[in-house]
């Protein structure tokens, strides 16, 4: 298994897509219930592929992951081949960036925060897991428009220096 198994509520919530998994997979109504009720074992796995294919599917399509604690704001922009990471601390450590605040004031104080960029190269087959283990550690689905803000924002103060 290469991520983690869907939560029943997450399977409840795909059923139609499981039970054409299912078909495709050669398993009809009948024998996925005498599956699930007599060789446990054989269904795990089974939910497991499913789980699997619902994962890579959704994570394809994830394009920025956002990590926000206290001392550091970061987002990375995935494409099929690599990764661009902005992100920007507190000169001070003054700054809480969990609290979206932070946006506003290094409009006002430019001064009082360090933007860093960095980009790497990401085999694609390995783009999936990597974001998957990004969202295990707490970071969460970015949007597309912070993370052009922000690299607007890098790329000024790298033409001023």
């Amino acid at each position: 298994m290469k991520y983690k198994i869907l939560k029943d509520n997450e399977l409840k919530a795909l059923e139609e897509d499981f039970i054409a998994f299912l078909i495709t997979n050669g398993v009809h109504n009948e024998e996925w219930l005498a599956i699930n009720e007599n060789e446990p074992d054989k269904a795990i796995t089974l939910v497991e592929m499913f789980s699997d294919i619902v994962w890579e599917k959704a994570l394809k399509q994830i394009k920025i992951i956002e990590h926000a604690t206290k001392n550091v704001y970061q987002l990375f922009k995935y494409n099929s081949d690599s990764a661009i990471l902005v992100g920007v601390n507190s000169v001070d450590h003054q700054v809480d960036f969990e609290d979206k605040t932070w946006m506003e004031m290094i409009v006002k104080n430019p001064e009082k925060f360090e933007i860093f960029s960095l980009k790497k190269e990401v085999n694609p087959e390995d783009r999936a897991q990597e974001i998957f283990s990004l969202l295990q550690t707490g970071c969460t689905i970015g949007e597309i428009k912070t993370f052009d803000w922000l690299i607007h924002l890098f790329e000024l103060v790298k033409k001023n220096q």
